[in-house]
């Protein structure tokens, strides 16, 4: 995958200047962008369809709605102990649409932010946000059963708008049209879910903030570099965040979510 970059300012070599033109004139170079291949995409979208067609089968058989003891959020229970619902409601889906959504979702986005993080930083992203959007409903939603990867799915989108934020230099036209296009998912996604009833907006809220503040750390921060193979100079992109610096956000995120529990607790905890 290559995009075109507008924004180096030079003369292409071996073309002097046209009378009267500037030498400072804008050119398109392409520039390969250093991609990973997505895979924890594939796994996420397997193991959220082998749940679905679990629930339903042991459903059929017992005659009972087996997502509450599968691991759907309810809040009072979390408030229990039960905190691996905060978890284990992200891969839950309340009916074939639900999950269809959802899945669509996660297959459209999660390749692209895949290749641009990486799968360790992509797969933080996507649980950090689930785990953000759930705990914002257990601070502030009610008692209402809450399941579905839209939280983390939203995160997904909140990093893909901190991926052409941070690199806006880079990607010049083509990262502002991108960012335009994500700011319009955006809104028909929160006009959607603030018109259309059962929609658990706190979840989706909470996992796009997640997203979009965790991007801002894991997203690659470009570096052009110049390799040297005999008289010939190849330009490359390489990735100049530091890993440690990436890991220690992470684990910061995961310390303030904790935090937000007990937050939580103060409504539900018995």
């Amino acid at each position: 995958m290559s995009y075109e970059n507008p924004a180096p300012q030079e003369q292409p070599t071996g073309q002097a200047p046209q009378p009267g033109a500037s030498s400072a004139a804008p050119v398109q170079v392409r520039i390969r962008l250093p991609l990973s291949r997505p895979i924890v995409t594939y796994v996420l979208l397997a193991l959220i369809a082998l749940v679905f067609v679990a629930d339903f089968l042991l459903e059929q058989v017992t005659g009972q709605p087996i997502i509450f003891y599968l691991g759907a959020q309810v809040n009072s229970w979390v408030g229990d102990g039960e905190y691996w619902r905060l978890l284990s409601a992200i891969f839950l889906h309340g009916g074939l649409t639900h999950l269809a959504f959802n899945g669509w979702a996660l297959y459209s986005l999660g390749r692209d932010i895949e290749s641009f993080y990486s799968p360790i930083w992509f797969t933080a992203i996507y649980f950090v946000s689930g785990l953000a959007g759930n705990i914002a409903w257990y601070v502030l939603g009610a008692e209402s059963p809450s399941v579905g990867a839209s939280g983390a799915i939203f995160g997904l989108i909140g990093a893909e708008v901190a991926y052409f934020v941070r690199n806006r230099q880079l990607f010049g036209a083509f990262g502002r049209q991108r960012l335009g296009n994500l700011a319009v998912l955006i809104g028909i996604n929160l006009v959607f879910g603030f018109t259309i009833p059962n929609i658990n907006n706190h979840a989706h809220l909470g996992g796009l903030a997640a997203g979009f503040l965790l991007g801002l750390v894991l997203s690659p921060g470009y570096v052009m570099t110049w390799t040297q193979d005999g008289y010939v100079s190849t330009r490359r992109l390489v990735d100049g965040q530091s890993q440690v610096v990436r890991a220690l956000v992470v684990l910061l995120a995961l310390a303030i979510l904790a935090g937000l529990i007990l937050v939580g607790n103060q409504r539900w905890a018995v």
